[in-house]
């Protein structure tokens, strides 16, 4: 998705119009990939949608409780997975803190490796 202001306007494309952001984002269900139209969008994504340099802790979100305690940081405090959810944003993915900030996503947001049957509940009686 866009992580740019819709309104955010593009270079002017081969057909000589300045879109937007949001224009492209209208659009581009009309094209397949392999359309010169579609390539020429792709384009914008460097100013539609930036790659972000951010600390990518749990992105998806925490799935262990917030208050759930940690090992010791290098300043030898013990923080939850809360405090670092909350303290993510203050660094960039190479900041030595998110580095090691990252090392408490397995208590955090640990990774399911489960089959993924019904992974959202059972709908049926499960009797």
């Amino acid at each position: 998705g866009l992580t740019a202001d819709a309104d955010t306007p593009l270079p002017a494309a081969s057909d000589g119009v300045s879109y937007t952001c949001g224009q492209l984002a209208e659009f581009v269900g009309l094209y397949n990939s392999d359309d010169d139209e579609c390539k020429e969008m792709l384009l914008g994504e460097p100013f539609c949608c930036p790659k972000s340099d951010s600390c990518g802790f749990c992105s998806e979100g925490l799935t262990a409780d917030a208050d759930t305690p940690l090992p010791a940081a290098s300043d030898g405090v013990s923080y939850t997975c809360g405090q670092l959810a909350e303290f993510v944003g203050l660094y960039n993915s190479d900041d030595d803190e998110c580095k090691e900030m990252l090392l408490g996503e397995p208590f955090c947001c640990p990774k399911s490796d489960s089959c993924g049957f019904c992974s959202e509940g059972l709908t049926a009686d499960a009797d």
